[in-house]
């Protein structure tokens, strides 16, 4: 049993010590329970996607294994933009993350151990693990992106779920969270967007604001509609006043004529 406790600590330690790395940090959260395994596993998914993206492009070049520098980005680009066959993720990037990219590609050139050169890059080498897990810089970066849009995602639509509520004592059931879902992330398929809220709560459920926080904090949830979409934008625009009254107006007119 101290040998247990000895070990148990040493690996937080560890952790704590490295947690400079974005992996470490993710784990430090899955112990504390702040963040669900899954969603630590879905962004090393992605990575791993977007390196078999890369590679592939990088065999077929005349230096196997590598690929151009000023391609790289391009591929990246290419990846995050919004999915229309095979492969990507759906999740845009904006040309100030492109730019932080190339930036942390620098950082890579300069440490000297990530096979980023003025010329090319070493696929194999910016993508994997260095010594003690670290990852590159780049990798790094991508990883924070993919998680500060899922944080963004889940931002929207409670947004929308707290603006659009009806119902009393502030309760959200599956059908709200459903509708809302639908008009925050429009081009997702309806049976994906089911599926997220049977993970999130049953059918015959209702939660509290601070419930449904936590349990998407807590899901793999990623946009698949570009957060620039005009529908988007629409969905996640507060109601004027002026909506509002006209629209309750409407309603108590409705009642009205519905009793005549």
């Amino acid at each position: 049993e101290p040998l247990k406790v000895e070990w148990n600590y040493s690996f937080i330690d560890g952790l704590r010590r490295f947690q400079g790395s974005f992996q470490m940090r993710c784990m430090l959260l899955v112990l504390d329970e702040g963040l669900d395994v899954a969603v630590f596993t879905s962004i090393s998914a992605v990575i791993s996607q977007l390196a078999e993206t890369v590679g592939a492009a990088a065999k077929e070049g005349k230096d196997k294994g590598k690929i151009p520098r000023s391609d790289l980005l391009k591929h990246v680009d290419k990846f995050f933009k919004p999915r229309t066959g095979k492969g990507g993720s759906g999740n845009l990037r904006t040309p100030e993350q492109l730019s932080e990219l190339s930036v942390d590609l620098l950082y890579d050139e300069q440490a000297g151990t990530w096979g980023v050169t003025g010329n090319d890059v070493e696929v194999k080498h910016l993508f994997g693990e260095g010594k003690e897990g670290v990852r590159s810089n780049l990798v790094e970066k991508i990883a924070k992106h993919h998680l500060i849009e899922r944080l963004r995602f889940i931002h929207d639509i409670l947004r929308r779920v707290e603006w659009y509520r009806t119902d009393a004592a502030n309760l959200t059931s599956a059908k709200t969270l459903f509708s809302c879902l639908r008009r925050v992330d429009p081009d997702k398929p309806a049976d994906q967007v089911d599926s997220l809220v049977r993970e999130v709560m049953r059918r015959d459920r209702a939660l509290s604001a601070d419930e449904l926080r936590n349990r998407l904090l807590r899901i793999a949830c990623k946009r698949t509609t570009p957060a620039s979409d005009e529908r988007v934008i629409q969905a996640t625009t507060p109601k004027s006043a002026a909506l509002i009254s006209g629209e309750a107006k409407a309603r108590r007119l409705v009642i009205c004529l519905r009793a005549c």
